[in-house]
C-alpha cells in the first residue's frame, strides 16, 4: 500500500510500478527466510515484473467512473486492468520463488515468448479498440491491456511446459489477478464515491485508489 501511495509522488509508468514491486518482492523474500543472494534476485523480478503493468493506461478509465452513464464500464476497466497488473507480476515473483526449477536459457526463452505474445494481443485487441477502456473521441490513448494479459499467459504456458513441478508462477499469479482486479475496481469505486459525496475533499481520493490497489495485491502475495 505504501509502495503504490509513493508511486504517485515518485514518479509513474513502468519505473514508478517498480516501487511496490521492489517492495513487495522484499518482504515476501525476508518473510520465506531466503537468503541475501536469493533476496536481490527476488527484489528484481519483482520490480520488473509489477513494472510491466506500468505500461498500462487508466487516467481515462477514470473519467469514466465519474459518468453515470460509462460508470460500470469504467468500473470493469480497472478489474480488467488490476487483474492483469496482479497476473504478470505474480507470475515473476513466483518464477523468482521457483527459481532454480529453471536454466537461464529457459527463463530467456520465457521472456521472449512473452513479449511476442504481449505484442500479438496488443495487435490484435488493443491497437483495433476491440475492446476499449479510455476515451475512444478526446486524444484516445494506446492501450495495452490485452497485450500483457496474453504475454502473461504464454509465459505461464511455457513454464508449465517446461517445468510442472514448479507451481508457485502460476499459484502467484491467479492470486495476483484476484488481489489486483479486487483492488483496482474497489480502490477507483471509493474514488467515484469520495468525489461524489465530498464537496471539498480533505483528502486526495485518487491516492485512496492508489492505496486500496496496493493493499490488496500485496495482501493477495502475502496470503499466497
Amino acid at each position: 500500500s505504501l509502495g503504490w501511495g509513493l508511486r504517485g509522488y515518485i514518479g509513474g509508468g513502468p519505473l514508478g510500478a517498480m516501487i511496490p514491486g521492489v517492495m513487495v518482492a522484499l518482504a515476501l523474500a525476508l518473510l520465506l527466510d531466503r537468503d541475501d543472494a536469493e533476496c536481490g534476485l527476488i527484489a528484481a523480478f519483482g520490480a520488473v515484473g509489477i513494472g510491466f503493468g506500468g505500461q498500462m493506461t487508466y487516467g481515462q478509465t477514470v473519467g469514466l467512473t465519474f459518468q453515470p452513464e460509462t460508470f460500470w464500464w469504467g468500473l470493469t476497466g480497472f478489474a480488467i486492468k488490476g487483474a492483469v497488473w496482479g497476473l504478470l507480476g505474480g507470475a515473476a515473483l513466483g518464477l523468482a520463488l521457483d527459481r532454480d526449477k529453471f536454466s537461464h536459457r529457459e527463463i530467456l526463452a520465457g521472456l521472449l515468448l512473452m513479449i511476442g505474445g504481449t505484442y500479438l494481443g496488443w495487435k490484435l485487441i488493443n491497437e483495433p479498440k476491440l475492446i476499449y477502456f479510455s476515451d475512444p473521441v478526446n486524444k484516445p490513448r494506446a492501450e495495452i491491456w490485452a497485450g500483457l494479459l496474453l504475454g502473461a499467459v504464454v509465459l505461464l504456458g511455457w513454464l508449465a511446459r517446461i517445468a510442472p513441478a514448479a507451481k508457485l508462477p502460476l499459484r502467484f499469479a491467479l492470486w495476483g489477478a484476484l488481489g489486483g482486479g479486487v483492488g483496482f475496481a474497489s480502490g477507483a469505486w471509493f474514488q467515484a464515491a469520495g468525489l461524489q459525496a465530498v464537496k471539498n475533499p480533505w483528502i486526495d481520493f485518487w491516492k485512496v485508489m492508489e492505496l486500496t490497489f496496493g493493499f490488496c495485491l500485496g495482501a493477495a502475495y502475502g496470503w499466497c
